[in-house]
Parts: structure tokens; sequence; C-alpha cells
């Protein structure tokens, strides 16, 4: 992935390697806003816990280029105001798929 020990801006995707099964590096490079709004995690175990219906925070996943390895992975969590702008947020487009 990349972290600031390996880059020092967003780089284009499929520099990496991808892993044995095709896929490409989905952490590190740029955080990734998700949908959810922020909130603490709960105490207990839960399978992709969904936060609140409202916040005035947004989610934001996986580290990017400017934070360390340590941070640079899925699990990591951070929240911020939609209206924040900076060079290492991005998001992904993702699809359900259909049958």
């Amino acid at each position: 992935a990349w972290f600031c020990g390996n880059a020092s801006a967003v780089l284009p995707v499929g520099l990496l390697e991808p892993y044995a099964y095709g896929l490409y590096v989905m952490l590190g490079n740029a955080h990734a806003w998700v949908h959810d709004y922020s909130w603490p995690l709960p105490d207990e175990a839960g399978v992709d816990p969904w936060g609140p219906p409202s916040s005035d925070h947004r989610t934001a996943r996986g580290g990017s280029y400017f934070d360390t390895a340590k941070v640079t992975r899925a699990a990591n969590r951070a929240a911020y105001l939609p209206t924040q702008e900076w060079a290492n947020f991005g998001f992904r487009v993702a699809r359900t798929a259909f049958d």
C-alpha cells in the first residue's frame, strides 16, 4: 500500500503489482470517503456495523500517502466534516452486483 514511507502524493491506481487474484491494493494512497456517518464503534463485536441515520461528520477509511503504515489499514476510521478538502482524500466508485 502507498503510505508516507513510499509515496509523497496520491498516485495512479495500478502502479503496484496486483495480488494473486488480480486485485489491486485498496489501502493507502487516499483516504476513502464512505457512506456512513461517523460514530463511535460499539464495544461488542460486529460485522460492518452501520452508523447513525445522520451526523455532522462523515467517515473516511483506509489511510493515505500522508499516514504511517500502522494507520494504513482497512480498520482505520476517521471523522471529518464533508466540507473539508484535503489532497489525500478521495472516494471509490462501487456498484452492487445484480443477478
